[in-house]
């Protein structure tokens, strides 16, 4: 069984540090970075540009708080199998990988919060590694489906998290078909969609947890008040 479904089972100092490097196919995730920022940059700025880059910003983030959070990792509403194979096809256009490997680990870093199990604290290793690093190593590569059975039953589910990168991907070719019969002062902008929401949706562990007051007396997970009261279930 894979060291990353065992996170109670410590790594020897030589087979962690091994583990936790950048591993070499993840070049690709810095180098769409850089294109769709050089992109931007080269063909230039354009106020319908923004308007789409806004619109799906914040219209994935949507999808990245109620899929991967608050229906995914925490189950705080029910719906059917039909709109929630939706909303994980939604959730996963932020390129944030599969929804069952996003909640597993999301579940992992409730249970040993700022412990040295906790995948992504960051006490324990800083900002990089807990904005994305962790992300990026081979420790964390694979999903614990122990920790995410009530949803890795569903077979769809299972080919969606196998395949996360069909929904971005769909995604951009929609674009692609949308802005090609578009008029050319409308292209600027276009590359930087897709990347944006990469950022803040890592973010939800590293700044919005940093402490901005007394911990509330019902919250046991660490987590600051911005997240306590945004996450909080209805």
């Amino acid at each position: 069984m894979h060291l990353a479904a065992l996170p109670n089972t410590p790594l020897r100092p030589d087979t962690a540090a091994l583990r936790d490097r950048v591993r070499w196919s993840t070049i690709p995730f810095f180098a769409f970075h850089a294109a769709a920022i050089a992109l931007a940059v080269v063909i230039g700025f354009s106020w319908a540009g923004l308007a789409w880059c806004l619109a799906l910003y914040y219209g994935r983030m949507l999808f990245c708080a109620l899929g991967y959070h608050r229906y995914f990792a925490h189950r705080t509403f029910k719906t059917g199998r039909v709109r929630q194979f939706l909303l994980a096809f939604a959730a996963q256009t932020t390129v944030q990988k599969g929804v069952l490997w996003w909640a597993a680990h999301h579940r992992n870093h409730h249970s040993f919060s700022d412990d040295p199990r906790d995948p992504h604290s960051v006490k324990q290793r800083g900002f990089w590694w807990s904005h994305v690093g962790w992300i990026l190593a081979a420790r964390f590569a694979r999903t614990d489906y122990r920790r995410i059975r009530d949803f890795a039953k569903y077979p769809e589910l299972r080919w969606l998290n196998r395949h996360h990168w069909v929904p971005p991907l769909a995604l951009a070719v929609a674009l692609a078909f949308l802005t090609a019969a578009a008029p050319a002062q409308d292209y600027p902008n276009r590359p930087i969609r897709l990347v944006m929401p990469n950022a803040p949706g890592s973010s939800i562990d590293t700044v919005a947890r940093a402490p901005l007051g007394s911990r509330s007396s019902d919250s046991a997970s660490g987590n600051g008040p911005v997240i306590s009261a945004s996450s909080a279930p209805n």
